[in-house]
């Protein structure tokens, strides 16, 4: 059968000559699944760092501050979204010294959609491994992201005096 047409032609692939550049790699595979979680969730009328926010707030109330550290995300890029989640009705802004954000019904509503979504879009991106792989996985890139902080101290030693040299 021909390939042209199918959902088989967006299988990503890593980009030539990446070899087994880590970070390419990753940087390919998180961009193909944020285009492809961005298209979805708009099906249900949300963003893709909107629904992201309200998943995390399956926790529990938290500051706008928290969610960004929880979602490794820019504090301004939180703010805008929350701010715009509030005036959708989807969030609650408790008011006092310390500015809580919960899911309104409305919100939990969208919360349970972007959930069940969540969990077919894992379901399928780990069709391929068995559960003793997935745990691997999961072990991976936890040990991964505990690395990254070199990244930035890279970044810092590539800047200014006494910069490192290459």
């Amino acid at each position: 059968m021909d390939r042209k047409g199918s959902s088989l032609d967006r299988t990503p692939v890593a980009p030539a000559g990446v070899g087994t550049k880590i970070s390419a790699r990753l940087g390919s595979l998180a961009g193909h699944v944020v285009t492809t979680a961005s298209a979805t969730y708009a099906r249900i009328g949300i963003g893709s760092v909107e629904a992201k926010v309200l998943f995390v707030l399956d926790e529990g109330p938290m500051t706008a501050a928290r969610i960004s550290k929880c979602l490794g995300m820019d504090r301004a890029a939180i703010s805008r979204t929350v701010k715009a989640l509030v005036a959708r009705g989807l969030l609650d802004r408790s008011t006092g010294s310390v500015a809580d954000l919960s899911l309104t019904p409305k919100g939990m509503g969208m919360h349970g959609a972007v959930r069940r979504i969540s969990e077919e879009r894992e379901r399928r991106l780990l069709a391929r491994f068995t559960e003793v792989e997935r745990a691997q996985l999961v072990d991976y890139l936890a040990r991964l992201a505990v690395n990254v902080p070199e990244l930035s101290k890279l970044a810092d030693q590539m800047a200014g005096p006494g910069r490192l040299e290459l």
